[in-house]
């Protein structure tokens, strides 16, 4: 009898540990470049088959002042959530899919349509896939299967201008992924708890070359890395074999020039044009300090910035400091001379954080999370691109987030992700970030009994 009920007692052991690997699921993902104007929504169709979270994203440039984010349940035609913004912001909307959800079917829609105003950018999709079943007869020892890494850089390639986005996440079938590693080309590491880490890089600030990431479990076990190259494309639309070819034309002419005396004529004509033009210096200060100054255009260095070398000739100071009005001044440069500009910046009337969360009330267990998303707005809530990157420093006053976060220059918005705490209770969050005044809200940790 002991005999038989040790038997009955394994069966339900073995049949527990398979429904658990069986009810696994690990996430896919959608990634494409959009474009929409009010006669043209982009739409995508995709299937979830079992239990999860879905969750999009998207940020479109361009005139587009009134555009939607919708998710859709395709067997009913019900909208089952969507997010409204305009042009830059970020949008975000996830959905938890029921047991109601799966009875009835498995297609689901996630569209961005425009009302007004034409624009481009990207729509990023995340939905529950159900993983395989072990096939192998010796079921493996729970938290002994090591956690799978995905990551994804875009754009890629990547052109002048533009921000690079790095984002990867962990998936773990027996436990919980608990740590992120970035790898870069040079050897340099970059780790961040939790199961995903994102990063927003200016091109201006990156090399090329492969990417590597890995994520670690909650039993210290590390996933394989996953790479990716990323291209950076310095000439298009194949210019590289013109300046190759026009390169050799300009050998040829100049051996030609130095055999008859040319090239030696020319510098000391650019010699004496040199002296004849002349060149000074320039001082640029601002109140307040640290305002970014560009000569004509190109970026110099924080103020006060000393500009040595300038040619003579009238020149266009720029001063941009974040949350104050651009200043624009004109210096006449003469040689060997020193010219002064000053700027007393206005600071930006009627700006303000906004804050959403997305969900607004988790389970207070400890590892679930809320997506902050801070945008910076004008009063009349248009999204304000910042002129160089932001801190904002955030706080809550249960669970923990992640602090600080930074808007990227020539963005209105960033996120951060905020984790329940273990005692339900409404918890504040608060994001400030200097001048602007600093705005909160509220988040809901729930009973998990």
């Amino acid at each position: 009898m002991k005999l038989m009920q040790g038997k009955v007692r394994y069966l339900l052991i073995t049949v527990m540990i398979l429904a658990v690997l069986s009810s696994n699921t690990e996430a896919a993902e959608l990634e494409q470049d959009i474009a929409v104007g009010p006669n043209n929504p982009h739409i995508i169709t995709f299937t979830v088959d079992t239990e999860g979270k879905i969750y999009a994203e998207t940020q479109v440039g361009g005139d587009t002042q009134e555009l939607c984010l919708r998710l859709e349940f395709v067997q009913t035609g019900e909208m089952k959530k969507e997010a409204w913004g305009g042009s830059g912001k970020l949008l975000t909307l996830s959905y938890d899919i029921s047991d109601e959800d799966l009875e009835k079917g498995n297609e689901w829609t996630i569209s961005v349509a425009s009302g007004n105003g034409d624009g481009k950018g990207y729509l990023w999709v995340e939905y529950p896939q159900a993983e395989p079943v072990p096939s192998d007869e010796n079921v493996p020892a729970v938290n002994g299967i090591p956690p799978t890494a995905h990551m994804k850089i875009y754009p890629n390639p990547a052109g002048e201008g533009e921000s690079v986005t790095f984002k990867g996440y962990g998936t773990d079938i027996d436990g919980e992924v608990v740590l992120c590693r970035w790898t870069f080309p040079d050897g340099t590491t970059l780790t961040r708890e939790g199961s995903s880490y994102t990063e927003v890089a200016d091109l201006r600030d990156l090399s090329g070359g492969t990417y590597r990431f890995a994520v670690q479990d909650d039993s210290g076990l590390w996933s394989e890395e996953v790479s990716q190259e990323l291209i950076l494309e310095e000439v298009t639309d194949g210019e590289d074999e013109g300046l190759d070819l026009w390169g050799l034309v300009l050998a040829a002419a100049l051996a030609v020039a130095v055999a008859f005396g040319i090239l030696k004529v020319s510098r000391k004509s650019r010699k004496k044009k040199a002296r004849e033009e002349g060149t000074g210096s320039i001082h640029a200060t601002s109140d307040p300090e640290s305002a970014r100054v560009y000569l004509d255009g190109a970026y110099i260095a924080p103020s006060p910035a000393e500009m040595d070398g300038v040619p003579a000739a009238e020149h266009l100071v720029t001063f941009r400091k974040f949350g104050y009005i651009e200043c624009k001044k004109g210096a006449l440069v003469k040689d060997e001379k020193a010219t002064s500009v000053h700027c007393d910046l206005q600071k930006m009337p009627q700006l303000k954080m906004e804050l959403s969360a997305d969900p607004t009330m988790t389970p207070a267990d400890g590892r679930s999370r809320s997506v902050i998303t801070v945008t910076i707005q004008s009063e009349d809530g248009i999204p304000i691109h910042v002129p160089e990157d932001v801190t904002v420093d955030m706080e809550t006053s249960m669970g923990t987030i992640d602090s600080p976060v930074t808007i990227k220059k020539g963005h209105a918005s960033t996120r951060s992700f905020l984790t329940s705490s273990t005692s339900a209770a409404v918890t504040k969050v608060k994001a400030r970030c200097e001048p602007i005044p600093e705005n909160s809200i509220a988040i809901e940790f729930t009973d998990t009994e």
